[in-house]
C-alpha cells in the first residue's frame, strides 16, 4: 500500500471515530456516561478553586472517589470551562433517589439523575455547557489515543535497514528482528519466522490495529463522556511508542519522536 493511500485510510478511520463519539457525546443525556456523575464535579471545583479538594471520609464530596486521581485531566478540563458560569449544576445533577443503577428491574428506572428538558436542551449553558465542552474534549483525546495506537503498530513492524549502523530508514522491507545474540530490538534485520507480519504487512497491520481501537463500542462510548480515562490511553500510547523508538533507534531526540 502507498504512503498516501495509507495515511487516507487512517485519516478516514480518525474522522469516522470522532464522529461516532462526538453523536454518543451530543445524544447521551448529560450525567449518564460511566462515572460522569463524579467526574464533573472534579472538574468543577478545580475550576471554581484551581485547587483539589481534601478527601474526607466523613464527607466525599459530590467528586467521591474521583477527589483521589490524578489531576491532570480535570485541570485540562477545568481550563477549558472555568469561564462558564456552572452554578445552576445541582439542578441539573438532580440524583434520581429511585434508580436500579446495574440492577434490571420491571420498572426500568437506570436513569442516574433527573433529567429537566429545559435545562438540557440546545443552545446549552451552564453545567450542561460545561459537560458537552468537555465531552467534546475527550473526543480529540480519543483521536490522539487512536492515532498512537496506528503509531506503535507501525513501529512494531518498521525495519531498521537502510543505514550502516542500522538506525535510519525504516520503510525498506525486513523485520526487526535481532540476528542471534543481537539486542532485543537490534540494529541488524533477518526474516520474521514464517508465519509472522513483515514489514510488507505494515501498513494493514497498522491500520487495522487503529480500527479495532477506533470501533470498539465501549471505547467509542466513553470517549464521548467526562471520564479521565480519556487522558490516560493517548498518553499510555505516547510513552510506549517513544519507547519503542527510543529502543530501536539509541539516537533520539524530540524531534525525531514527533516524526
Amino acid at each position: 500500500m502507498k504512503r498516501r493511500a495509507e495515511r487516507t485510510v487512517l485519516v478516514l478511520i480518525l474522522i469516522l471515530f470522532a464522529a461516532l463519539s462526538a453523536i454518543y457525546s451530543i445524544v447521551v443525556p448529560p450525567f449518564e456516561a460511566s462515572d460522569e456523575l463524579w467526574h464533573y464535579p472534579m472538574v468543577k471545583y478545580v475550576a471554581d478553586h484551581w485547587d483539589l479538594p481534601v478527601q474526607d471520609p466523613t464527607n466525599v464530596g459530590p467528586w467521591r472517589q474521583e477527589g483521589s486521581q490524578p489531576p491532570l485531566y480535570y485541570a485540562v478540563a477545568a481550563a477549558v470551562t472555568f469561564w462558564i458560569d456552572t452554578s445552576d449544576m445541582e439542578q441539573v445533577r438532580h440524583l434520581n433517589p429511585h434508580v436500579d443503577n446495574g440492577i434490571a428491574t420491571p420498572d426500568g428506572n437506570i436513569n442516574l439523575v433527573v433529567h429537566n428538558p429545559a435545562l438540557e436542551r440546545f443552545p446549552w449553558r451552564g453545567a450542561v455547557l460545561a459537560v458537552h465542552l468537555i465531552r467534546f474534549l475527550s473526543v480529540l483525546m480519543g483521536v490522539a489515543a487512536v492515532y498512537f495506537t496506528y503509531r506503535i503498530a507501525d513501529e512494531c513492524l518498521a525495519t531498521t535497514e537502510g543505514r550502516p549502523d542500522g538506525v535510519g530508514d525504516r520503510r525498506r522491507g525486513g523485520s526487526p528482528c535481532p540476528p542471534q545474540g543481537g539486542s532485543p530490538l537490534g540494529r541488524a534485520s533477518v526474516p520474521a519466522p514464517e508465519g509472522w507480519a513483515t514489514t510488507e504487512d505494515r501498513p494493514y497491520v497498522a491500520l487495522a490495529a487503529a480500527a479495532v481501537h477506533a470501533f470498539t463500542p465501549m471505547f467509542v462510548f466513553i470517549s464521548g463522556a467526562v471520564n479521565n480515562d480519556n487522558l490516560a490511553l493517548p498518553l499510555c500510547g505516547l510513552g510506549l511508542w517513544m519507547l519503542l523508538r527510543l529502543a530501536k533507534e539509541q539516537e533520539w531526540t524530540t524531534r525525531q519522536a514527533l516524526g
